[in-house]
């Protein structure tokens, strides 16, 4: 894995942060249907949401945002320049502890049917199939105002039809 720094990124309009690493994120997010993406059934404005970046060799090299209310956390976007650097997962790392010191104690993440990369990626650090929704990406689909009967063909070949939601504990279970 390269040398990572992972910090907070502060919102574009925002008085602190990070607004360069901001503008950054909010462009690189096209790729995965950003800078609004449906997720959870709703949309989430990438502008909006907290969010970490991976800085390498002075540049960044990826992000994570995510939203959370209470004990509650959603992954919204995960995002790496660089496939199979290990900066996906110190990203992942960063948010649950980041997550996890800011009260979550349950981090969920969704996906469509036709992303086996994510299902892996997410599996092998600790994820659990929580719910299979079928039909569920006509639902992204209206919410992003596309057509839900489209053909949708995603990766792999494989027609996008349906949610799967995937979640982790961050924190123990009390007894």
């Amino acid at each position: 894995m390269e040398a990572l720094e992972i910090r907070e990124a502060g919102l574009v309009d925002g008085p602190d942060g990070d607004r360069a690493a901001r503008r950054w994120i909010l462009e690189a997010s096209a790729p995965i249907g950003g800078p609004v993406l449906a997720s959870g059934g709703r949309l989430h404005d990438l502008a909006r949401l907290p969010a970490l970046v991976a800085m390498a060799e002075g540049r960044p090299a990826g992000f994570a945002a995510f939203r959370h209310r209470g004990a509650a956390a959603e992954l919204v976007a995960l995002l790496a320049a660089h496939r199979g650097r290990g900066i996906g997962s110190a990203l992942l790392a960063a948010a649950e502890a980041w997550l996890g010191a800011h009260g979550a104690c349950r981090l969920t993440v969704f996906i469509t049917n036709d992303n086996l990369d994510a299902l892996r990626f997410y599996q092998r650090r600790g994820f659990v199939l929580e719910r299979l929704e079928p039909g569920g990406f006509a639902a992204v689909a209206r919410l992003k105002g596309l057509d839900p009967e489209a053909p949708y063909t995603g990766r792999h070949g494989i027609a996008i039809r349906d949610m799967l939601r995937l979640g982790k504990a961050l924190c123990a279970p009390e007894d």
